[in-house]
């Protein structure tokens, strides 16, 4: 369920105006999510895993802006932003193997306050320059009571139970500064430099480790790009570039303290690339065509190469004598990782489509065609051919819409070639991983009406 509520006051009628913005959310979500796509009956093979999960959570936030007036050279906004976000998370992870379940209880509050402010200053009528600061305090806290039971499954061997509680405060200033270039009425430049930050965290300690904190994420991003119009309008088109440095970049890996999924951060690292847009129409025809290059290289960081561990590998590293199965030792499996691609980031990626207008009685018929192209990827840091690559594909959809009034039909094929392809990974980077194939052929037809 969600709820919003939005009043704004022009003060005393001056244009300066008070706005508030209140949101409420609700949220329930009950689900059985299967870890390592087997049947339980399944002889022989690996361990089946499942994963019942309960989770509620309810984010609410408040805004209040003042706006300045909307004429005049000068324009500023300058505001306050407070959330709370409360997730209560019940967790239940059982296998046939050794430990037989993972039991996890946790009460998660999560807050943020920040003040900002804006200002646009229009230099010439050709000219304007922007410039914008913001100042966010964050808290991410577990209170005591939030607990990991361990239960071996081993007969005389009592459960292993560690708490989860924690904290993490951060504080960080960002900002940004832009230049804007209005040659002409047809073409527009623009140039800007950005800092943007994302609050740091904690894990939770094991029965025998302590809490780790993970720091936050800084990103200087610095853009520049040109926008135009050709042709007596008849030709749109967008170029732009982008050059992003990050300082302590947060990644998913495995915590040998834990033996859980923790977040951790790496050296400086670089993700960089441009985009080109275009729109052309002509009578009734219009096509339109995007594509996209990313470069991005992470940091050095060192990993637990989970892809090599035995299936169901979840307790803490031994230390102090231990041994397994309460413990496992990680050394053997922990890789120095640099240069990785971030994971899911395609180096390449098209669109393109064409359409004609054709008018058809008080309507029209319009017949579209696209096309989609998703460069290769991988799906973890540590780029292992046999697992962790995705191969690039090639899709085909069409259209044939008729359009009356407010009326639409559209009938539609989706995959037209029915191309086999991935998507991507639950579990990437651990053994096993199951894979999400993308949607086979489809064909389909859509009434709707406009009000």
């Amino acid at each position: 369920m969600r709820t919003s509520l939005k009043v704004d006051w022009d003060i005393a009628g001056s244009g300066i105006v008070l706005r508030s913005i209140t949101g409420d959310q609700f949220m329930r979500s009950n689900n059985v999510l299967d870890g390592d796509a087997t049947s339980s009956t399944l002889p022989g093979g690996p361990p089946a895993l499942t994963t019942a999960q309960h989770i509620i959570e309810r984010p609410i936030t408040q805004e209040f802006n003042l706006l300045s007036p909307t004429t005049g050279p000068l324009q500023w906004v300058a505001g306050t932003f407070y959330l709370r976000d409360t997730r209560v998370v019940s967790l239940d992870i059982a296998s046939q193997a050794i430990p037989q379940s993972i039991l996890i209880n946790e009460y998660l509050i999560l807050q943020t306050a920040a003040a900002f402010g804006q200002v646009s200053y229009q230099i010439s009528p050709s000219w304007q320059i922007q410039a914008g600061i913001r100042y966010t305090h964050d808290w991410n806290e577990v209170p005591n009571g939030s607990d990991r039971s361990v239960i071996l499954g081993v007969p005389g061997v009592p459960p292993i139970v560690s708490g989860l509680s924690g904290i993490e405060t951060d504080s960080s200033t960002t900002g940004k500064v832009a230049l804007n270039w209005t040659l002409n009425d047809t073409n527009f430049l623009y140039a800007f430099v950005a800092k943007g930050a994302k609050a740091g965290g904690f894990n939770a300690a094991g029965t025998a480790s302590p809490q780790t904190n993970f720091a936050p994420e800084e990103v200087w991003d610095y853009e520049l790009g040109w926008k135009s119009e050709m042709f007596d309008r008849h030709l749109s088109t967008s170029v732009g570039g982008f050059w992003n440095n990050y300082t302590d970049l947060q990644v998913a890996a495995l915590s040998p303290l834990t033996g859980q999924s923790s977040l951790v951060n790496t050296g400086k690292s670089v993700i960089k690339g441009a985009e080109l847009e275009f729109h052309a129409h002509l009578a009734g025809f219009a096509a339109d065509f995007g594509g996209a290059y990313v470069n991005s290289r992470l940091g050095a960081l060192n990993l637990v190469n989970t892809e090599a561990l035995p299936p169901g590998t979840n307790e803490p590293q031994c230390a102090g004598g231990a041994l397994p199965p309460a413990c496992f030792d990680y050394s053997p499996y922990t890789l120095r990782l640099s240069g990785s691609q971030n994971p899911y980031s395609p180096e390449w990626t098209f669109n393109a489509g064409a359409q004609y207008t054709i008018p058809l009685g008080s309507g029209t018929l319009t017949p579209r065609l696209n096309y989609s192209y998703v460069g290769a990827q991988w799906t973890t840091l540590f780029e292992l051919p046999s697992t962790d690559y995705l191969r690039s594909f090639v899709l085909w959809n069409a259209t044939l819409t008729y359009q009356r009034g407010n009326w639409r039909a559209q009938i539609y094929g989706m995959n037209l070639t029915n191309k086999l392809y991935i998507t991507g990974q639950t579990g990437a980077g651990s053994n096993p991983d199951n894979e999400f194939l993308g949607n086979p052929r489809q064909y389909g037809f859509k009434i709707s009406r406009s009000f």
